[in-house]
């Protein structure tokens, strides 16, 4: 890599929602145009470990020195979405040694890309009531602990205010800024509720999606019966069906902006704190100011000014995309129907370089740790000092790789010259991890803004590699194994162990949660037979691990396993899904029976906190779904119960601050 261009890295969450393809595409332009390298570092957003598996990206957070870029964007207000502003602060600190730009959240000391978009969201908002007469709102927001959210609700409940108009509490729902958990909790709410609004603003166009496409399975129309609004002006908004009345933020231009102000603080210029963008409203056909058959507006402001579409744009769309799409969907069908097939890692490396050929990317690589990293959202990850590239490729370029692979110091040198012979200007990397364990790193080239068919790609390359890896460690291990015993039912069941039991609980992980657990529902559908699926929360293990440090939360952690492992039956199935997630599927258990399941639990824990000189206290929430034959799916029934989960949540909450 050639030393005279200056390095930007972007840490940003995830790579493929809108917000995420706007700001790194602005980025790229600026960094094409002045001779910039960029890495982007796809990361999740700190303290969201309710979601599953995304904190499994931030070991590569560890990458982020000062050896490996000259300066950083950070999407500050996808990431620290979740965190304090001490925390935010404690964050930005890690960097302290590399020029810094902050996007949407003003941080001390660093200077911040701000779009200002409270007049726009207002102007939208009194557009609905005051154009299109409308008053019985419905919000979808974000969780209480989200900024943005925070902030544009404000601004929404402002102009009710001015127009006096009143908003029920139940008519202000969670989406969680995601399309999913907005269909899923707007199905619930219509099904409980009917149709009781005749406008909803949605706080980002996901949500909105989410909503337009519950609303369409109810044969509602948008936006004669229902006006939606989303927030964010990503490309699907605009070509949408109906295209989608929203605020634009300016996103492509932000991240071109932070290019230019860290080049300022290259060059040592002085540069102001706050750099402004002003957004704009998008009134389109999802209000009604549009026509659903005129094709050639792109938007309506709300002084009238019309914005119409260009013809490349819209020749550009229709025989672009589909055809793009098709060809992605065809590379995905083609890698996935041949890893199927069982072969070995290096016969799999063998074959990647002809998938490759087939996409737009010029290079990639694969780089794996020495041996996989237990990492869970309660432990610490340390980069080792050394991980090995076992693949490289270069379109048109023969690798110089041999067998052995090409070690190297990723926080000294993220890119070693002898992986790439080529400079490339824009890199990404992800994260390679199965499970609880972190194998590694991909590094890649991105050249086209679909960046959602790269991750489904990248995922598929890593179920394979991570497989085989994991099953070379299981045939070593079963050499030394068979050397020290001959009984063959003792060497499989302690395989089978090994893969299926949480390493610090000793219950079942969730590999083994969810393979018992089929298998207690089959048998239990078979005999005739209901039961119980049941989601449990620790409460408090944050402020546990914060306070008294990690080893005392893996006591505590050890502490619920014990419990719910001593007050279930010898049939039921028990398992730690993740951190502080715990999952019992219980044969047979009736809601009867799980309220006096739930009693137990919390005698057992009031037990142990009163026994235990602990300076901590432990209490486990609790919610559950019934398993039928018409409800039998294992994953569905877990996302049942961790809602009913989190009803009990918001009830605890809710007696506490009485």
């Amino acid at each position: 890599m050639a030393n005279d261009k200056k390095r930007i890295g972007l840490l940003i969450h995830n790579i493929h929602d809108s917000y995420s393809i706007q700001i790194t595409e602005g980025l790229k332009k600026y960094c094409r145009e002045n001779n910039y390298h960029l890495t982007t570092f796809p990361v999740s957003a700190m303290n969201a470990g309710k979601f599953g598996f995304e904190y499994r990206h931030n070991p590569l957070l560890q990458l982020v020195t000062k050896n490996n870029v000259d300066g950083l964007v950070v999407s500050t207000g996808s990431i620290t979405s979740f965190m304090t502003l001490t925390e935010i602060e404690d964050f930005f600190a890690k960097f302290k040694n590399l020029p810094v730009v902050s996007l949407g959240i003003d941080v001390p000391s660093v200077p911040i890309i701000q779009v200002k978009t409270e007049e726009p969201f207002k102007e939208m908002v009194r557009h609905l009531i005051t154009v299109h007469k409308r008053k019985k709102f419905l919000l979808l927001k974000s969780n209480s602990e989200t900024f943005d959210s925070n902030i544009r609700t404000k601004w929404f409940m402002d102009v009710l205010d001015e127009f006096n108009i009143d908003i029920d509490k139940s008519h202000i729902v969670n989406g969680e800024f995601n399309e999913t958990f907005s269909y899923q909790v707007m199905k619930e709410y219509i099904e409980n509720n009917g149709i009781n609004f005749d406008c909803a603003v949605c706080l980002n166009d996901e949500m909105a999606f989410g909503l337009i496409q519950i609303l369409e399975e109810n044969n509602i129309e948008v936006p004669k019966q229902v006006i939606v609004t989303g927030y964010d002006n990503g490309p699907l908004g605009r070509f949408s069906s109906p295209a989608l009345t929203t605020i634009d933020p300016q996103i492509t231009l932000q991240g071109y902006k932070a290019g230019v102000v860290l080049s300022q603080l290259f060059n040592k210029e002085k540069v102001a704190h706050n750099t402004i963008i002003h957004g704009k409203e998008k009134f389109r056909c999802s209000c009604g100011c549009v026509k659903l058959n005129d094709y050639k507006i792109e938007s309506i402001n709300s002084k009238g000014k019309v914005y119409n579409y260009s013809e490349k744009e819209i020749l550009n769309f229709i025989h672009q995309n589909p055809k793009s799409a098709n060809a992605q969907f065809h590379i995905l069908h083609y890698m996935m129907s041949y890893t199927l097939t069982s072969f070995s890692q290096r016969e799999f490396r063998s074959k990647l370089p002809k998938f490759l050929e087939k996409t737009a990317i010029p290079a990639f690589a694969i780089c794996v740790y020495d041996e996989p990293i237990m990492f869970t959202p309660t432990d610490t990850f340390e980069m080792p000092d050394k991980v090995k590239c076992i693949f490289s490729y270069e379109r048109g370029i023969k690798s110089n790789l041999t067998n052995k692979g090409i070690s190297f110091n990723p926080k000294k040198n993220l890119l070693s010259s002898k992986i790439f012979k080529k400079d490339y200007p824009s890199l990404a990397l992800f994260s390679l991890f199965e499970n609880s364990y972190q194998y590694g790193f991909f590094i890649t080239t991105l050249t086209t803004e679909d960046y959602m068919f790269y991750e489904v790609l990248f995922e598929t390359i890593s179920k394979q590699i991570t497989s085989e890896i994991d099953l070379s460690a299981e045939q070593e291990l079963s050499k030394e194994l068979v050397k020290k015993t001959t009984n063959l039912e003792k060497y499989n069941s302690l395989l089978n162990d090994l893969s299926n039991t949480d390493e610090l609980t000793k219950i079942n992980n969730r590999r083994g949660f969810m393979y018992y657990s089929k298998k207690l529902i089959s048998e239990s559908l078979e005999a005739k037979k209901t039961g119980m699926i049941i989601y449990g929360d620790m409460d408090g293990l944050k402020k546990i691990n914060d306070t008294w440090g990690h080893e005392s939360g893996d006591r505590a952690i050890k502490a619920c396993a014990e419990i719910l492992s001593r007050i279930s039956r010898t049939t039921d199935v028990i398992g730690r899904l993740s951190g502080d997630e715990f999952a019992v599927a219980a044969k047979g258990m009736t809601p009867e029976t799980f309220r006096l399941f739930k009693k137990r639990v919390e005698e057992e824990c009031d037990k142990y906190n009163n026994t235990s000189n602990e300076p901590f206290r432990v209490s486990i929430s609790l919610g559950c779904t019934q398993f039928t034959k018409e409800k039998s799916d294992l994953a569905k029934l877990l996302s049942l119960a961790d809602k009913d989960l989190y009803k009990e949540k918001v009830s605890k909450k809710n007696s506490k601050q009485r």
